[in-house]
């Protein structure tokens, strides 16, 4: 910000910011944000119960007491298959491994929708592993 008083002075132009190379059209274009979300078939409850189902919490980080969430990044892709599936946060000890496997088995969703066009879309999850009383 430049100027001495009160008053903010924007020292960048103001308008529509494009992005070389980067298009509408473009089918390996990942969007971060979108007019209609990729959402789970059945909601995200569902899909919650669905991998809490099937995730088997592994030995050695129960031996360990590891605990916490596991944060995973994947694409929704046009048809709603998820690619590109990564941990960003692992407690360790086979957590993140394990989430990342039931992943792999999730049905798929139904695919992000931007200007009526069906598009692949980053999304963001957490997995929460927690050892009951023991």
């Amino acid at each position: 910000m430049a100027g001495g008083g009160d008053t903010p002075v924007i020292d960048e132009p103001l308008g529509p910011v494009t992005t070389p190379g980067v298009t509408e059209e473009s089918t390996e274009t990942v969007f971060k944000a979108v007019e209609v979300e990729p959402a789970p078939i059945g909601g995200i409850d569902n899909y919650y119960k669905f991998l809490g189902k099937r995730i088997n919490y592994p030995t050695a980080a129960k031996e360990a007491g590891t605990q916490g969430n596991v944060i995973l990044t994947f694409v929704v892709e046009r048809d709603g298959s998820l690619t590109e599936i990564k941990a960003l946060r692992d407690p360790g000890n086979g957590l993140a491994e394990e989430a990342i496997r039931v992943l792999k088995l999730a049905p798929h969703w139904t695919p992000g929708i931007q200007n009526g066009k069906k598009v692949r879309v980053q999304y963001t999850i957490p997995i929460s592993f927690t050892l009951g009383e023991q």
